[in-house]
């Protein structure tokens, strides 16, 4: 199998609509538009889950065998119904975009560890030639293979990283964007990290040129068409 490309998604849910409880109409719909995807050609596998800083953010990892699938589904007649169904939960700004993710090996088990950092770094028009290099470097020293270490960093599980498709407008800031995706044991294994010498001094491997950063967690589950409200872990 190629490596995917992964729509990437960010939707805001309606308030009070809470897609863990099977018993509500958000968990349905949510389910029946999932496999609606899953159903379009070059649809490979999905990871979704709410953000744990602030649980009415739904944040979906969609792997295609390429982005044209995606758009080819998009000009299909099915996808107005479709979008009309999922919009009927969701409310306010929603964020679509496409990144092919490094190493593609990691990415299940990024996405599989019980939780996933999210950071996304702008950039005025680009992040620099080296940057996934750079990214890569970081994911080294973290998993104890570079830099004289000879102990990993606690709870730190694996890396995948990789540049927007599309230019996005930050506070101020518009370019392609860098997305690095971070599975870690727990959110608690991660603040621990941040509070070290050892993250202040890599660090600067991620921030890079970016004039602005976000991060926050998600605990993803993968869909395979069961009942969104049970939340079964794969």
């Amino acid at each position: 199998m190629s490596p995917p490309c992964t729509e990437l998604c960010v939707f805001p849910l309606k308030p009070g609509y809470d897609i863990g409880n099977s018993n509500h109409n958000a968990a349905d719909v949510l389910r029946d538009c999932l496999l609606t995807v899953l159903q379009q050609p070059g649809a490979q596998e999905i990871k979704f889950g709410t953000w744990v800083e602030n649980a009415r953010n739904l944040e979906l990892f969609v792997d295609w065998d390429e982005k044209k699938n995606h758009d080819d589904f998009r000009a299909t007649d099915a996808y107005g119904p479709f979008c009309q169904q999922f919009l009927s939960i969701l409310e306010g700004n929603l964020l679509v975009i496409h990144i092919d993710f490094q190493p593609a090996s990691k990415l299940s088990t990024v996405l599989a560890a019980p939780v996933t950092e999210v950071l996304t770094f702008y950039f005025d028009g680009a992040p620099p030639a080296s940057y996934l290099d750079a990214v890569v470097t970081f994911a080294q020293h973290c998993l104890g293979a570079k830099g004289g270490t000879s102990t990993a960093i606690p709870g730190f599980m694996d890396l995948a990283a990789g540049i927007t498709y599309q230019d996005l407008m930050h506070k101020g800031v518009k370019g392609k964007a860098a997305v690095v995706l971070i599975g870690w044991t727990s959110v608690d294994a991660h603040m621990k990290f941040r509070e070290t010498q050892y993250f202040k001094d890599h660090f600067h491997l991620l921030l890079r040129d970016a004039k602005q950063f976000e991060m926050h967690h998600v605990a993803c589950l993968d869909f395979r068409g069961h009942v969104i409200g049970q939340n079964a872990r794969p």
